[in-house]
């Protein structure tokens, strides 16, 4: 089964094997939502992250059209912090 992100998330199978994020996810938070999908039948699996500098300049513009200052401020620093984690 192949899925995309709007489908994945309605995933609930035991046995994924492989998560495959082709861009940046937008916060850890999302990003352990959609890792922990794998695996849930506690044999192997593999979550895979492939990201580029675009990806997060593709992000912050996204943050900058919203007019909340102190919502994308939020934004910002969780961007920062998946940004170190892709980077690592």
């Amino acid at each position: 089964m192949v899925a995309t992100v709007a489908f994945g998330m309605g995933i609930d199978k035991p046995d994924i094997r492989f998560v495959i994020h082709y861009d940046m996810p937008k916060n850890l938070e999302t990003y352990s939502q959609e890792t922990g999908r794998a695996g849930r039948d506690g044999k192997r699996s593999d979550c895979i992250l492939f990201f580029s500098r675009g990806d997060l300049v593709k992000l912050e513009s996204l943050i900058a059209k919203d007019g909340d200052d102190a919502q994308n401020s939020v934004a910002r620093k969780k961007l920062r912090q998946i940004a170190e984690f892709c980077e690592n």
